[in-house]
């Protein structure tokens, strides 16, 4: 059940964070949204989450390094959200262990259908 699962979103464009945010909400996921690297490590010490959405292009530090620099505070399942489509950055996110990398302009239901997909076992 999704009301179970919480999920930590990244993501620096404010307008599109929050949109996501409503619509995961919207299906009963609890979202912290993050629109910068700060503040995420020491969420990730005080929180379990489920799964952690993260853009790849963040100020400062980019979530590839946010996340090699964090795995070992969290378990949760890492999908990455960008606009880096080619092959090498996506190859980049699987190798730092992603369950997903979903490109970006993406629809919401598709959205929602990945983390779902995730997220059921």
């Amino acid at each position: 059940m999704a009301a179970m699962h919480k999920l930590l979103l990244i993501e620096d464009d404010l307008r599109l964070g929050e949109g996501i945010k409503r619509l995961l909400s919207d299906q009963g996921y609890f979202v912290e949204h993050f629109c910068e690297a700060g503040g995420v490590e020491k969420q990730l010490r005080t929180q379990a989450f489920d799964a952690i959405i993260c853009d790849v292009m963040l100020p400062g530090i980019d979530g590839f390094q946010l996340m090699a620099r964090l795995r070992h505070l969290h378990s949760a399942k890492i999908i990455f959200l960008s606009a880096l489509t080619d092959t090498e950055h996506q190859l980049q996110g699987y190798e730092l262990g992603a369950a997903d990398y979903i490109t970006k302009p993406v629809g919401a239901g598709f959205i929602v259908g990945q983390i779902k997909s995730h997220l059921t076992v």
